[in-house]
């Protein structure tokens, strides 16, 4: 319900004649022209074929500190040969590009219709359903009037379903026109969808039934191929699509206080608050948006508007998120009691393991992997002998219990519906709870008995793994003296479902004062930022990490390393797109890192952050 970038958003846009991909703004009209010129200017300057040219003006810089600095925004530049000789305006917009990723992550226009007309009717059957349990049953007669033979119905008045008290009255109407707003824009995401599933099968000539069994690479030459940008490829198309991501992964690599640490809808208020003001329509960062002074205004007034919404419908939102908890996970954890102790990531740990320019598919598989060895050290080292000596003992007292009662239910089955065990609790209710913690109790004792019996080979060392799916975690943590602060970091990375959904509630409730911080500190989050935005001369304004031909970050940090090499791993390609690769090659790999080993003996996040 509350996610960041984890729904398909397929935006307006709209396809010239020509095949450029432009979105409804008229200011970008002006530029047409231009571009049109330069492109042929780059046609008779150049002999190198136009998608083999990469910007090498970040690999030719020494330090990013002697770059030239914008008025007042510090906004770096770049400047080389090819960047004053190459057409820098790409004629697919951002948008476009996005879109054509969205509709390739949800393999086609069917899934994105299904889930967008889903999400819709899940508000709206939210709004029937909070104003029926409020309204609608008479609770005070359950409790003093029902008796056996009644009928529930007798209880309902279907007629009071709408709220009488006027702070509720205001919050559902607040609710409504939320959802009036998110129909109109479900059914112009629906209408955009088939759009981009027109160009797919008209002009990429790929069908839904094909977007299951191809990669993404395929789908880029395939836009390389059908439209002619020369500055297409699988880099510059990844970078643009990944630009408030690679802020959020910098971000949070920058022990940034007052991050959404476990809670996704306060993560939502930080990007509206904070990130989205850095973009304009085009998901282009303008240089006007970087002028201190706007952009701190800019931020504060979205501060202060979801400070007021958040403290005013505080209570009525904890109440309709409880409910909502409820009727999502009340049913699982019931009959699947074990899901409620799977293990998710939190905000912060997604983030933090993210690499700069790594799509979302990518992601979620590595993210998969790592936490799959994740748990196995969990469960190989984690100490569960004790546990479960613990829950074996547990489990023989209740068992006994239980099949006590179940043994005075066949003598006489009036016990089990009518016999009461402790404060007016029947015999049923009692040995459903019973039940219950018998089956976590033993999804436990299970846990803790095959993780004896799976790892057997002296040469199989789950620490290595861990090290090679993180690789940009201090190499000392991996020594056996440190094995143990590392196993206790990564594991506040990620939670047991049952905790992470009461970190969520409790977030919710302090939501206010979180956007209160948030409003205090904002000075040091846009210092920070605007700091580290460069400008490329094809991706136009982003954050100077996820430049992948930038040698100085390459060379002083692991996690921009890492991100190149993830990068050239999944994207082999990209290599011919490189001048000079072999030589760029040759030294990155010369490069020594230099790890902080003071914080060691801190636990916190910070010890999977590398310093220069």
């Amino acid at each position: 319900m509350f996610g960041f970038m984890n729904r398909s958003q397929i935006q307006e846009f709209e396809e010239n004649e020509d095949n450029r991909v432009l979105l409804l703004n008229d200011d970008d009209n002006d530029n047409d022209n231009d571009n049109d010129n330069d492109n042929q200017e780059t046609n008779i300057d150049f002999n190198i074929p136009q998608d083999e040219l990469i910007n090498m003006n970040e690999f030719l810089i020494a330090d990013p500190d002697d770059n030239q600095k914008g008025n007042n925004n510090n906004i770096r530049r770049s400047t080389s040969s090819i960047n004053n000789s190459t057409n820098s305006k790409s004629i697919l917009s951002n948008i476009f590009i996005n879109n054509i990723y969205e509709y390739y992550y949800a393999k086609g226009s069917i899934p994105i219709v299904i889930d967008k007309v889903t999400h819709l009717l899940i508000n709206y059957f939210l709004i029937f359903f909070i104003n029926f349990i409020t309204n609608c049953i008479e609770y005070k007669r359950i409790l003093l009037e029902f008796k056996t033979g009644d009928y529930i119905y007798d209880y309902i008045n279907i007629h009071n379903i709408w709220p009488r008290n006027a702070y509720l009255v205001v919050c559902f109407t607040m609710f409504i026109i939320y959802s009036i707003c998110l129909t109109v824009n479900c059914l112009t995401e629906i209408k955009n969808t088939y759009k981009i599933k027109n160009i797919y099968e008209n002009k990429l000539k790929i069908d839904d039934t094909e977007l299951e069994y191809i990669e993404w690479n395929y789908v880029v030459e395939r836009l390389k191929t059908t439209y002619d940008d020369p500055n297409l490829n699988i880099y510059t198309i990844n970078a643009r699509i990944l630009k408030k991501e690679n802020i959020m992964v910098f971000l949070y690599k920058n022990k940034v206080d007052y991050l959404p640490s476990s809670s996704r809808f306060l993560e939502w208020n930080f990007v509206f608050c904070f990130l989205e003001p850095l973009f304009d329509n085009n998901n282009e960062i303008p240089e006007v948006n970087l002028i201190t002074d706007r952009l701190k205004e800019k931020i504060k007034t979205r501060c202060r508007l979801v400070f007021f919404i958040n403290l005013i419908t505080l209570p009525f939102m904890i109440y309709v998120i409880l409910i909502y908890f409820i009727i999502k996970y009340g049913e699982i954890f019931y009959h699947n009691p074990e899901d409620s102790i799977s293990k998710i990531w939190s905000t912060k740990g997604f983030w933090k393991l993210r690499y700069y320019n790594e799509l979302k598919h990518q992601y979620n598989r590595r993210n998969h992997k790592i936490k799959e060895i994740c748990q196995d050290i969990n469960q190989y080292y984690g100490n569960l002998e004790v546990k479960e000596i613990i829950l074996r003992f547990v489990n023989f007292v209740l068992g006994s219990f239980f099949v006590l009662l179940v043994l005075l239910s066949v003598l006489n089955e009036l016990i089990l519906t009518d016999g009461i065990v402790f404060s007016n609790r029947t015999t049923l209710w009692v040995m459903t709870l019973m039940g219950t913690i018998l089956a976590v109790n033993k999804k436990f004792i299970h846990i803790s008995s095959s993780k004896k019996y799976k790892y057997y080979k002296p040469d199989e060392d789950l620490f290595e793994k861990l090290k090679d799916a993180i690789p940009f975690i201090n190499p000392l943590f991996f020594e056996f003296k440190n094995r143990k602060k590392l196993n206790h970091v990564l594991s506040q990375l990620y939670h047991t479902k049952i905790y992470y959904i009461m970190l969520e509630f409790i977030n919710i409730c302090i939501s206010p004062i979180y956007i209160y911080k948030l409003y205090k500190n904002i000075d040091d989050y846009i210092d920070l930022l605007v700091n580290n935005i460069q400008s490329h001369y094809i991706l136009d304004l982003v954050i100077n990490r996820s430049i992948l031909t930038n040698v100085t970050y390459l060379k002083n940090s692991p996690h921009c390393y890492y991100s190149y090499t993830n990068f050239l791993e999944n994207n082999p390609e990209w290599k011919k797109n490189i001048l000079n690769f072999n030589e760029l090659s040759n030294t990155i790999n010369e490069m020594e890192y230099k790890w902080d080993n003071k914080n060691l003996e801190q636990n916190s996040f910070t010890m999977l952050h590398s310093y220069y």
